[in-house]
């Protein structure tokens, strides 16, 4: 009776170690794709940096009506970075839900 006993939680054990492995190769899977994500977003935003600068070079000598062109579109670059800014605070707010779960789970075994 007591070897069955030992054999039923030598099982559970296993299992409960299995599917930690388990999650915690989704977890380390979802993290290098966010990595991934981010890195997309940077060279985003080092592009639009780049055409904003050359947009203040080509300024210089401009009328009013190719400035007013200008200001549009500059409010459009704004609008794709407000809408980069937020991917980015969604991903951190994940990463940081993810390493607190992580946290919480080694603290209770």
């Amino acid at each position: 009776m007591t070897s069955d006993l030992i054999e039923r939680l030598v099982v559970i054990a296993a299992g409960i170690l299995s599917m930690t492995s388990l999650a915690y190769s989704w977890i380390t899977w979802r993290s290098r794709a966010n990595a991934k994500r981010i890195f997309d977003i940077e060279s985003r935003v080092d592009e639009v940096e780049g055409s904003l600068k050359d947009l203040e070079v080509g300024m210089l000598g401009k009328t009013f009506a190719e400035v007013g062109q200008v200001h549009n579109r500059v409010d459009a670059i704004d609008k794709r970075i407000g809408r980069i800014e937020g991917e980015v605070k969604a991903i951190a707010k994940t990463t940081s839900l993810i390493n607190q779960h992580l946290l919480d789970r080694s603290a209770k075994e």
